[in-house]
């Protein structure tokens, strides 16, 4: 902000702070349980900023998410056993 709103919004990532703070006081605003968890939500996402900068954690989520295919294809399959087993 210290170099004014201009330069503040052109980056992206202080883009999701501002929305981030906006919907966290719009939220405590209306006292509504779901905007609450939206905003919990949204707070979340800012892992996302410390991802972009540690490159280790930037590992270890994108192998997550190589991983959630994986356990996709599990859960399929478990799927498919306990619905024949169910069936028998």
């Amino acid at each position: 902000v210290a170099f004014g709103p201009r330069d503040f919004f052109q980056d992206h990532w202080n883009r999701l702070d501002a929305l981030i703070i906006v919907g966290a006081l719009g939220a405590t605003a209306t006292n509504l349980s779901i905007s609450v968890t939206l905003s919990r939500t949204f707070v979340c996402l800012r892992i996302l900023k410390i991802i972009k900068f540690v490159p280790p954690l930037r590992r270890l989520f994108t192998l997550l998410l190589e991983e959630l295919v994986q356990y996709a294809n599990i859960i399929m399959v478990m799927f498919v056993v306990f619905f024949v087993y169910a069936i028998v």
